[in-house]
């Protein structure tokens, strides 16, 4: 029995020493409850809560805590997912999961593009002032310090040269969602909240012309009060030459499928100018680079041509000219089929 004892003694000693190692000490604690995450007292475990412009807050500036990273299934962008907690009121700690996933070398690659994401983000907001009508996710560009990461990520490593963070896309983890069912010609046709937010979202990915239709990027709510739908991966949109080769095997989000569009959404369509993409969408993510820290502050005026500009002293990542003007020529399209009475309203 001693050497028994003994054997199992040590072997406690090496997993308590692998755990100090990767930072895993114990199991990650859970994300915070609707309840607590809307303010609402009257939430259960299932309903559907997303916060989305608090979230949003909270993933580009508040201060955190990182308590778990782990790999995803699918994908091949090496996206992660992460447990995060930030300050709430009252002294609670308000406990999150997020999608990571690391920016490549110069912050712009073909099938990892952070730019693209965070200007799906942005485009939603000026489509739709309420945020329950949003089809994104809060998505968010942030550089995460090295040594945060390296607790569970040896590999973690700067970006961008003179760094000691690592750039990245931190978009919220939808909970209380699932990939099944989210297109059903007959719930379209009976169920009012679901046809309103499933022509919103199909209206949203044919105007970033949505290049990756892959199931695993398109969510509904299980919550059957609030069957709201999210594009919840948008890196292959606004002009990608890329598109996922699913599209010739599954609904190709590209294109508008839905039998009809909202008639308040085509009417909001009609007041986007191109001036106004333009402006909101040039520059949709900037940071101030200070002490090897990169801190992100409100967009400015582009500082070069669009894309990404990395300099000594700021980080600007937006569309180019010619993105805005193929999203724009979009709009035009919808609009002119409408009219046309080619694509019916409701």
């Amino acid at each position: 029995m001693v050497p028994v004892c003994r054997g199992l003694l040590f072997g406690a000693l090496l997993l308590t020493l692998a755990s100090c190692r990767t930072g895993a000490a114990g199991p990650p604690l859970p994300a915070s409850p609707p309840s607590q995450l809307c303010r609402d007292p009257k939430m259960g475990e299932r309903s559907f809560c997303m916060p989305a412009r608090r979230i949003n807050e909270l993933l580009v500036r508040a201060p955190f805590r990182l308590l778990n990273l782990r790999g995803t299934y699918g994908g091949t962008t090496g996206a992660q997912q992460m447990r995060i907690s930030f300050a709430d009121q009252g002294g609670r700690r308000l406990i999150l999961m997020a999608k990571w996933k690391r920016a490549p070398s110069g912050l712009d690659g073909a099938n990892n593009n952070p730019r693209r994401e965070l200007a799906a983000y942005v485009l939603q907001t000026l489509l739709w002032r309420a945020e329950d009508d949003w089809v994104v996710p809060p998505t968010v560009m942030r550089c995460v310090p090295t040594d945060a990461l390296r607790r569970f990520d040896t590999d973690a490593s700067p970006n961008v040269d003179g760094l000691s963070c690592v750039f990245g896309v931190m978009s919220y983890w939808l909970r209380g969602a699932t990939h099944d069912g989210v297109w059903n010609e007959r719930r379209f046709a009976s169920d009012t909240r679901y046809r309103h937010h499933m022509a919103d979202l199909n209206l949203f990915t044919y105007l970033i012309e949505h290049r990756d239709s892959r199931t695993a990027n398109f969510m509904i709510a299980k919550d059957p009060a609030h069957p709201r739908v999210f594009a919840i991966d948008n890196g292959l949109a606004f002009g990608s030459f890329l598109k996922n080769p699913m599209a010739f095997f599954s609904t190709d989000w590209s294109k508008i499928f839905v039998p009809q569009l909202s008639r308040a959404s085509v009417e909001r369509l009609r007041q986007l100018t191109p001036q106004m993409l333009r402006a909101a969408l040039r520059v949709v993510a900037e940071f101030v680079v200070e002490g090897g820290v990169a801190r992100a502050v409100p967009p400015t005026a582009p500082r070069g041509r669009g894309g990404v500009t990395i300099d000594k002293q700021r980080v600007q990542l937006g569309l180019t000219d010619a993105e805005i003007d193929k999203l724009a020529a979009r709009v035009r399209d919808v609009l002119a089929k409408v009219d046309g009475k080619q694509i019916k309203v409701f």
